[in-house]
């Protein structure tokens, strides 16, 4: 994945329910945090400070997401495809279709990156961003 994968630091929930605030060894965390849920419909809340990254995951449902504030994201692929960087502002909005593809989010900015996520699930237990564990990817490098 070349430099981008070797500067980041990885945060390791990424969970539905209740939040989470995880700090690395240099003292950058990641919150996700879930604000509110009603039925089948997530609104969750995550913020990565300069360097760090979501863990490797796939997005199974539709979501809108809207940038809170940030500057720069690298979404990363674990497969050769080079990564993509994405310049983003306050107020942005997307409408993000599901994708299987494992990826995962770095904040390439001087500052935070923060969002605000609305997912539309299956069913109200569904997990919005499953993580794909680390053993996985060493078994997908390996094919």
């Amino acid at each position: 994945m070349g430099s981008l994968s070797r500067r980041t630091r990885v945060a390791g929930y990424l969970g539905s329910l209740g939040g989470t605030k995880t700090r690395d060894a240099y003292g950058a965390s990641v919150v996700i945090e879930t604000i509110s849920q009603r039925g089948n419909t997530l609104v969750r809340r995550l913020v990565l400070e300069p360097g760090m990254a979501t863990p490797w995951h796939v997005d199974p449902f539709h979501r809108i997401t809207v940038v809170v504030r940030g500057e720069a994201l690298a979404i990363e692929y674990r497969s050769a495809r080079e990564p993509d960087r994405v310049e983003v502002i306050a107020g942005q909005t997307e409408w993000d279709t599901p994708t299987d593809r494992v990826h995962r989010a770095v904040n390439l900015g001087a500052s935070t990156y923060e969002e605000v996520a609305i997912f539309f699930l299956d069913r109200p237990d569904a997990v919005p961003q499953p993580i794909i564990a680390e053993a996985r990817q060493s078994n997908e490098s390996a094919t």
